[in-house]
């Protein structure tokens, strides 16, 4: 537990209740983090908020040039309004389209295609 308070609609706000959620300007939400996490990190800005989601500079780039944003919330809040946002239909995309996604990270698919040796020659 922290004793760290941020401003949320004017209100102070224990960094314990709140949760970072990245979201397009349509208002749909593409991912969330909750601002603390014991012995692990605390994010008390929405910079710290869109470092911990992404990783480089390059991403962070790409999702600020998609209109992407981070604001916080409650918990309650989140609960209530922002639970079922995730992905409005405009910005959803099929399973299909997010295993080929996964299907093309090289070293995925090096580790299935690698050859691997058959019983016979494995035994000699």
């Amino acid at each position: 537990m922290t004793d760290q308070t941020i401003t949320i609609d004017g209100q102070p706000v224990p960094l314990d209740d709140v949760i970072w959620l990245e979201r397009h300007p349509c208002g749909c939400v593409v991912s969330g983090v909750v601002a603390v996490v014991a012995d692990e990190w605390t994010l008390t800005t929405t910079d710290d908020a869109a470092r911990h989601i992404h990783d480089t500079d390059g991403e962070r780039q790409r999702a600020a040039g998609q209109g992407l944003t981070f604001a916080p919330v409650t918990g309650l809040r989140y609960r209530t309004e922002f639970a079922d946002s995730w992905r409005c239909d405009r910005h959803a995309r099929p399973a299909s389209a997010q295993r080929d996604r996964w299907s093309r990270n090289p070293r995925r698919k090096a580790a299935r295609t690698q050859e691997k040796p058959d019983a016979v020659s494995a035994r000699r």
